[in-house]
């Protein structure tokens, strides 16, 4: 039996343009490697091009829930969402996060977005935050989520100036991890924000949301993983002999 892979793509219509969300493919790891070339990372020395394949793969997981990815997502299981926006067909930023539960409550929690350098100070983070709260927040929501929880780096003025002007709600401040890194910002913020505070970012937009179904032999996850048979095998639960290959 075929495995395959659901994607929940959103049509954006703003301003006289059309944005497109989908899932982040093989194909788009140069793009994602531009975007992350210049991120303040706290991880020491993180590799971008192996990590580009782990976020892949954390997203693919999704298959070995009782609902196969498809929504409802379960709800004793973290979820790792992932997407690429584009621009009238042009790609200009990736977001990745991790959906958790707490205390019965779905939480968006580690939220990373990157815009491309060829695409910033344009106003395109609204799209992003736009598209967000339309998942999470709106009437028409296809994710609610009680708490969508992020942390700033204290020299990102305009996310600060973001979160006191829409009152979002302040958590506390740590010393951040600078060592072997390109984060230079001695300390990050941690916010977050809830429905009561929701913004609309995009006002007037038009969204739609579609179902894809592709295999998950399709070029677009031939990740290391996927290709040594080991995420079938976790798939379908069954056990991976050690002498596989040989």
């Amino acid at each position: 039996m075929t495995i395959k892979v659901p994607e929940y793509h959103t049509t954006i219509q703003y301003d006289g343009d059309t944005y497109y969300v989908r899932n982040i493919w093989i194909s788009d790891k140069p793009f994602y490697l531009e975007c992350m070339a210049d991120f303040p990372s706290e991880s020491f020395g993180r590799d971008y091009l192996k990590y580009f394949e782990i976020m892949i793969n954390r997203k693919l997981s999704h298959l070995m829930h009782k609902n196969k990815g498809y929504f409802p997502l379960d709800e004793d299981r973290e979820s790792f969402p992932n997407a690429i926006f584009l621009k009238n067909n042009v790609p200009f930023g990736t977001m990745l996060g991790v959906y958790a539960w707490e205390e019965e409550e779905r939480v968006l929690k580690h939220s990373e977005i990157a815009i491309h350098p060829s695409f910033r100070n344009q106003g395109l983070a609204n799209i992003i935050a736009g598209y967000g709260q339309y998942w999470s927040y709106s009437s028409e929501a296809k994710l609610p989520i009680s708490k969508n929880r992020y942390e700033l780096n204290h020299g990102n003025i305009k996310g600060r100036q973001n979160a006191k002007s829409r009152n979002h709600n302040y958590v506390s401040s740590r010393p951040a991890k600078v060592f072997g890194t390109k984060n230079t910002s001695p300390v990050i913020h941690t916010f977050y924000t809830t429905k009561d505070g929701y913004h609309d970012y995009t006002p007037g937009a038009n969204y739609s949301v579609t179902l894809q179904e592709y295999d998950l032999t399709d070029d677009k996850y031939k990740t290391e993983h996927v290709l040594s048979g080991q995420m079938e095998t976790d798939i379908n639960n069954s056990t991976l002999s050690w002498n596989r290959g040989l």
